[in-house]
């Protein structure tokens, strides 16, 4: 399914793959603004997600969640082909973007065979670099240590192939 990704379904995928939820009404307005999102359903269940936001000059893929025992079967892989392909669907003659996403720790390698590569530094700046590099700085800012607080505690950001996609 596209562009049908609700709030229960996102809910019991991020639950499945341990990661931590967000409020209801945080969760709604972040699905509502997504650019494009994929859903694959079986028996009426959703068993597979991805979402696709951004500005069309950064656009990031994110949420890609695929249910354990749906893992394996292509589902994910082909979810994150067709976020990508909405991407670059989406760039006018001559534009040029950065489709970017932050894997989950132990699925870099499912990522890179997708043509991602991992950004120099390859964390984000305001979670990880801040938080642990210089946690007394950190906190002098209203930061929180990782774990602690709002911002995510990351794996590794990844920018797709050249970390440019061309309109031809």
């Amino acid at each position: 399914r596209e562009n049908e990704l609700c709030y229960e379904d996102y809910r019991a995928l991020r639950t499945l793959a341990g990661w931590e939820t967000h409020s209801e009404e945080q969760t709604r307005r972040a699905l509502a603004a997504a650019l494009y999102d994929v859903t694959a359903v079986e028996n009426g269940r959703a068993v597979a997600m991805g979402r696709l936001v951004g500005d069309g000059l950064y656009d990031v893929i994110a949420g890609v969640v695929v249910a354990p025992e749906y893992q394996g079967r292509g589902i994910g892989k082909a979810g994150a082909e067709e976020l990508l392909a909405h991407a670059q669907s989406r760039l006018p003659p001559g534009g040029r973007m950065s489709v970017q996403l932050i894997a989950a720790e132990g699925k870099e390698g499912f990522y890179e065979k997708m043509g991602f590569r991992k950004m120099p530094g390859g964390r984000c700046s305001v979670c990880c670099t801040d938080t642990r590099r210089n946690k007394e700085t950190a906190l002098s800012r209203g930061l929180q240590p990782p774990g602690t607080g709002p911002f995510c505690v990351c794996s590794m950001i990844f920018a797709h192939r050249s970390r440019e996609q061309r309109a031809l």
